[in-house]
């Protein structure tokens, strides 16, 4: 019987990939890649529909999106850097951080929900319209004071060994010279050292 259902059935499979031609532009004075943060945002909505006067709900629709998604931070290169020494102190203005924007969303770890209400049909459109404010809210997620706060750490210390590579490929680190990297972003509390000489590098 097995093999009878095999002789007439049939499946197509077809799997189409179209790419457009890549628009490509250059980052004048390249960009440095400080932290990531990796993070499962949950969006979701519920819509309640009543009819006669609020006497009969027809039920809620509710619809859910869990979204893995890469948040990455970045230093432009070509922007203003001040560093300011005193007895083997180095202490580096760098430039704000920003966001790589979009932030990059892993669509294979998606996960969705969606419950009609007993007269309810639109799961299917309040799905698409909650898929569609994903990549805007991400966005401004990206930016906002909680993770630019959460990534500051590992940020810093990314500079810090930036700078004090650059330090020791020019021979200035070590005894005697710098030993020690404190960096500041323009986009954090400031906190400006006192006390010490301003010198121009990159």
């Amino acid at each position: 019987m097995q093999y009878i259902l095999k002789d007439f059935s049939q499946e197509k499979i077809t799997s189409t990939f179209i790419s457009s031609i890549p628009e490509i532009f250059r980052t004048p004075g390249g960009m440095l890649e400080v932290a990531a943060l990796e993070s499962t945002e949950i969006f979701s909505k519920a819509t309640t529909k009543k009819i006669f006067w609020d006497k009969i709900s027809l039920g809620t629709t509710y619809t859910e999106i869990k979204v893995p998604v890469t948040y990455r931070y970045q230093l432009r290169l070509n922007d203003a850097w001040r560093v300011e020494v005193r007895d083997g102190l180095c202490t580096v203005f760098a430039p704000k951080i920003s966001p790589v924007l979009p932030p990059a969303i892993h669509t294979d770890k998606i996960e969705k929900l969606s419950i009609n209400g007993w007269a309810r049909f639109d799961a299917q459109e309040q799905m698409d319209a909650l898929e569609k404010s994903i990549t805007p809210i991400l966005s401004e997620y990206a930016t906002d004071s909680k993770r630019l706060n959460l990534i500051l750490p590992v940020a810093r210390k990314t500079v810090e060994e930036f700078i004090r590579n650059w330090l020791i490929e020019k021979n200035q680190w070590g005894r005697g010279k710098y030993t020690n990297v404190v960096v500041l972003f323009e986009n954090e509390p400031k906190q400006t050292p006192k006390d010490v000489t301003g010198v121009e590098v990159f």
